[in-house]
């Protein structure tokens, strides 16, 4: 197979921390084309920037997953406009803004959604 597109990944969690080049490396040779790595919080978006600059197939998606956003505190527009505007930064990730129908539980208290 070939041309994958692999639209979210996480190749920044720790759980790659011990051959993440290694692996990064060998997606072109197994017919991967292009990588969206999709940060969850500030801290992960900015090493999936730091990725896409470092492997030309990989790209990032930044913001603040829901279930983050409690860890994460009030967010940083300014830091978020800065990630925005990275060349390398093609998507924006669910960013606290919300409450999820489907699930009675509400992941983003409203004092930590964007106004």
């Amino acid at each position: 197979m070939k041309n994958i597109f692999d639209s979210h990944a996480h190749y920044e969690s720790k759980q790659f921390s011990a051959d993440r080049d290694k692996v990064l490396k060998s997606l072109p040779d197994k017919g991967v084309c292009a990588v969206l790595g999709c940060g969850s919080d500030m801290a992960t978006s900015k090493l999936n920037i730091d990725l896409s600059e470092r492997y030309a197939f990989h790209f990032a998606a930044v913001g603040v997953h829901p279930h983050e956003a409690q860890t994460e505190g009030r967010l940083d527009k300014h830091k978020l406009e800065y990630f925005l505007s990275h060349e390398r930064v093609k998507a924006l990730g669910i960013i606290t803004t919300f409450r999820r129908r489907h699930c009675k539980r509400n992941f983003s208290p409203s004092s930590l959604r964007l106004p």
